[in-house]
């Protein structure tokens, strides 16, 4: 969800009711465009974050400990000389507009208490943080607009401040007349409902508008608009985060929507929590993504030369089909010696494999003799039997290293911690993908966790989420007559039923469909899923990581739904 005005203007209450009076200890610039705030209140210390990036433009307390540059920016430095020691006397929110203001007293170099506001305007590309005095002169922001940059606003030190322009829209929450509401609301003019809403009323997003209409489906625009709205000004919010099946987060809400009520969420206490986490974890994501990257080009690399290797394997077996009718030409110019003569380029003979005994005309090599015709037949022959024979054996191998690959790339899309990454990169450098890394002193990396989860009986699921982790799984943790399932003959996950003997018929259903969702088939329907007791499982001796065989198996087809996925229970 973008940060509109009604996510602003929840996490400004948070901040009112925690920062009143707060004391800036320090002023940190971590990044080129976001502020952090040391504050101490009441025996407390707290860390605001004020964040102008174009992309992720925000405010909330942090729990972030971010490495500062060894030199404070000059625009870090101008901030703690004008805030250090100050104190939050207030913050607010320009009505439900995406624009908040620290109200903050501090004392000048003449000892003399002046305020001063540090302004975060959120507002895409052009979010700003801003230094005003009390005469509203601009003294200095992160971000300098010249008129270059902007001839309708320009923001530079020594200028009078003036707020962004406005977008001529209401204010949902607190307009000059509520009438002015139930008319935009009764006259849609030919517009959609969510379209209606996000270009009449400032700080409403499509999502929150979407919330809106939603709710309406039991009554009528007007009366869901008003419940909204209730619901801000009484400040019933229930902050909380989308989740996707791995756990990570997708978005995030001030309230519960109902429209997303079948989707996992994770309810926090505090909106600037559930922001702090949700930032704190797509960080997270990206720099596994980052890390990934050299490992996903790797592998592609690989892929492509195994793939290559197996066009001319097959071409070259294709060849291999003419040894019959090379043997044949050797038997038939062998039992007609008598009749050529060098200098021949071809033969007529009697076909004696056909039942009618069809004359067939058998090419020769007029340069050679009768008896040197037939060999070089026989030996063609012998070549070719030879190379399908070892064709065979590297067109198997080959398919292995292929399907091998493919679970890695897999395996790839599963991480979400660093141990993870790194049994993964740990695993292809011992087999010659990648080159290995000197181990840098240090603690050592604890172990990666699978995926963990209670079926609907109450009996544990375990989900390996790479090769690592799956051999673990299997053989190791797994009891004998614990269940093990897997895609047949596709890449995925080890899944591992924690019960003795034959699990109830709910939970080998969930873990099938955990298998399949899990496994390179999960946008397919009737995914075939083997499974067999642990005893049946065995790892074969020099096989790749995460490869075993198995036998006394049955197979479960099932389509693994994501919203069903969703439905399970996963345990922390």
């Amino acid at each position: 969800m973008p940060m509109d005005g009604i996510t602003i203007g929840a996490v400004v209450y948070e901040l009112q009711n925690s920062l009143q009076g707060a004391r800036i200890e320090k002023v940190m610039q971590p990044e080129k465009d976001e502020l952090i705030l040391l504050l101490r209140n009441e025996g407390e210390n707290f860390r605001l974050l004020l964040s102008a990036n174009a992309n992720h433009a925000r405010l909330h307390l942090t729990e972030n400990n971010k490495q500062n540059p060894l030199t404070a920016p000059l625009f870090c430095m101008l901030l703690r000389k004008h805030l250090t020691g100050g104190k939050i006397m207030d913050i607010v929110q320009q009505g439900n507009e995406r624009i908040v203001e620290l109200l903050i007293d501090s004392t000048d170099e003449l000892g003399e208490l002046t305020r001063k506001r540090l302004i975060l305007e959120i507002m895409g590309k052009y979010s700003n943080l801003i230094l005003v005095n009390q005469e509203d002169i601009i003294i200095d922001s992160i971000k300098r607009v010249n008129a270059e940059i902007s001839r309708v606003r320009q923001v530079l030190p020594g200028l009078p401040y003036l707020s962004p322009p406005s977008q001529g829209k209401l204010d949902p929450l607190f307009p000059t007349d509520l009438n002015e509401i139930e008319q935009i609301l009764a006259n849609p003019n030919g517009i959609t409902p969510v379209r209606l809403l996000t270009d009449h009323f400032i700080g409403i997003s499509i999502a929150a508008a979407k919330e809106i209409v939603y709710s309406a489906q039991g009554s009528d625009l007007k009366t869901a608009f008003f419940a909204y709205r209730e619901q801000i000004l009484c400040h019933q919010y229930a902050p909380c985060l989308l989740l996707d099946p791995w756990e990570m987060p997708i978005d995030y809400f001030p309230f519960r929507y109902t429209m997303l009520s079948d989707a996992p969420m994770k309810i926090y206490p505090s909106l600037s929590e559930a922001l702090d986490q949700f930032f704190i974890l797509r960080d997270k994501a990206q720099r596994l993504k980052e890390r990934a990257r050299e490992l996903h080009a790797k592998l592609h690399t690989a892929l492509d030369r195994c793939e290559k290797k197996k066009a001319l394997q097959l071409e070259k077996l294709q060849e291999c089909s003419k040894m019959d009718e090379l043997r044949m030409y050797g038997e038939f110019v062998f039992a007609n010696l008598y009749q050529i003569k060098r200098g021949q380029e071809k033969v007529a003979v009697i076909n004696y494999y056909d039942p009618n005994a069809a004359t067939i005309y058998v090419p020769l090599d007029p340069r050679l003799s009768p008896n040197a015709n037939a060999q070089k037949y026989f030996k063609q022959y012998n070549k070719l039997k030879t190379a399908s024979v070892l064709l065979t054996d590297q067109i198997a191998a080959n398919e292995e290293e292929l399907n091998y690959l493919q679970s890695q790339l897999d395996n790839l899309e599963k991480c979400t911690e660093y141990e993870e990454l790194q049994e993964i990169r740990h695993e292809l450098a011992q087999l010659g993908y990648i080159s290995s890394v000197p181990a840098k002193r240090g603690p050592k990396l604890p172990e990666s966790k699978p995926m963990h989860y209670r079926s609907g009986d109450g009996i544990d699921i375990y989900v390996g989420k790479n090769n690592t982790q799956n051999d673990r799984l299997t053989l190791h943790f797994a009891g004998s007559d614990n269940m093990w399932l897997h895609t047949k003959d596709i890449p995925g996950s080890h899944v591992i039923i924690r019960y003795d003997g034959q699990p109830p018929e709910h939970t080998m259903e969930e873990a099938a469909l955990l298998a399949a969702y899990f496994s390179k088939g999960r946008t397919s329907a009737n995914v075939p899923v083997d499974a067999a007791l642990r005893k049946y499982v065995k790892k074969p001796s020099g096989a790749l990581p995460g490869k075993v065989i198995y036998t006394n198996n049955t197979t479960l087809y099932v389509t693994p739904e994501e919203s069903a996925i969703k439905g399970l229970v996963k345990v922390e």
